[in-house]
């Protein structure tokens, strides 16, 4: 049984609300498995509320309309894992139905899965496709083997050239420190190189150079969380890096031609 055609692309997101948070309403597009770490949340889906506690996790279906309240009392900090606009065969759309409205424990091995495909998000490196593809894989795969079900591989193929050490240690700091770093200097000696050198390995290689590649990072996480969540704009620009929220506008407009409010649609993508 396949429950998304091979080739569709895999996604993973991390998110911490305030109090009395809330995202939606919005269309479900993608298979997407929602697990909330602390805090807890209200989902309702077609107008049925569903309450998931910390510890526990809700497995999200396409076509199904949705609307999210998150603690009054605490920061609700919650990930996902998803399979961009998913396919459902017949048997998997049964699946969905019997699933549909109950939540589980989040299996003790996510907790280990989910920061190590976070960390390549937005990696667009083939290997790290290739991990964190197979690392969203093994989420959905844990969560829905634990829920009675059983999940498929997805087939990706890609193809690519290693990069030099240095070029590749910094890539993997930026993407796991975008929101923290001050400036190229302190990522080259990170990485044991001059800024000179470390420039003319980014553009050798990667063709950006680190700072380039740095706002880049920076620019397509806002990008997915203000498509992917209800936080504000200022909060999702001092979460990214940003300086203020008329940059991250900026960056954002220069880098898909819409304003952060045009890219939250009515149905929230």
């Amino acid at each position: 049984m396949n429950i998304w055609e091979p080739g569709s692309r895999l996604n993973i997101g991390d998110v911490t609300y305030p109090p009395g948070g809330a995202f939606g309403p919005r269309v479900q597009r993608n298979l997407q498995l929602v697990y909330v770490w602390s805090g807890h949340a209200t989902v309702w889906i077609d107008g049925s509320p569903v309450h998931v506690d910390s510890g526990h996790a809700i497995l999200l279906f396409p076509h199904h309309r949705e609307r999210f309240r998150f603690a009054r009392d605490r920061d609700t900090h919650h990930g996902w894992c998803e399979v961009v606009n998913a396919v459902l065969t017949p048997v998997a759309q049964s699946l969905a139905d019997r699933a549909a409205l109950a939540t589980h424990a989040i299996p003790e091995s996510i907790a280990t899965l989910a920061p190590l495909a976070l960390r390549y998000r937005s990696d667009e490196r083939w290997a790290a496709r290739e991990v964190r593809d197979a690392l969203c894989r093994s989420i959905l795969f844990e969560f829905i083997q634990a829920a009675g079900c059983a999940l498929p591989a997805v087939h990706v193929g890609a193809s690519g050239q290693p990069l030099p050490e240095p070029v590749a240690r910094a890539i993997d700091g930026i993407h796991r420190e975008f929101a923290t770093i001050e400036t190229v200097g302190a990522l080259s000696e990170s990485v044991g190189v001059s800024p000179q050198h470390l420039a003319r390995l980014f553009a050798a290689h990667v063709g950006a150079t680190p700072t380039e590649y740095l706002w880049r990072v920076r620019t397509e996480h806002a990008i997915e969380l203000i498509r992917s969540t209800g936080l504000t704009i200022a909060t999702i620009a001092a979460q990214c890096g940003f300086r203020t929220p008329f940059h991250l506008s900026r960056r954002v407009r220069d880098a898909v031609g819409a304003s952060p409010r045009a890219l939250r649609s009515p149905d929230g993508r």
